[in-house]
């Protein structure tokens, strides 16, 4: 199963970056396959922060816009939720949450769900 990243999903939806055809072709084919592909809700923010911020884009993309790519991404047919598992270390410690990194933590969950 595949697990969205953060900066694809940029790539792939910002007409402006440079490698913008190539992962919007892997999103493209993400989305037309039969296989299911894992959602973060993490990641989903991450892109939503990145995307609408104008210190980051001189023309940053409108948050109904953002919104819309993700729930699309959320909604479709063969994504799975992932979140983290029992094995997950961020359970030991939801309460301090700055103490995990986010590529720490995209990390553990792609180690500790089970992918079916």
């Amino acid at each position: 199963m595949l697990l969205t990243d953060v900066n694809k999903l940029i790539y792939a939806h910002r007409g402006d970056a440079t490698t913008h055809a190539r992962y919007k072709a892997w999103v493209d084919e993400m989305l037309a396959g039969e296989a299911a592909f894992g959602v973060s809700e993490l990641v989903l923010s991450g892109f939503v922060r990145v995307v609408t911020h104008p210190r980051v884009f001189k023309q940053p993309t409108t948050l109904d816009i953002a919104l819309d790519f993700a729930d699309g991404l959320r909604s479709h047919e063969t994504a799975v939720a992932v979140a983290p598992g029992e094995r997950h270390p961020y359970r030991s410690f939801q309460r301090h949450a700055s103490m995990m990194p986010t590529g720490a933590h995209h990390t553990a969950i792609a180690t500790t769900v089970r992918w079916t």
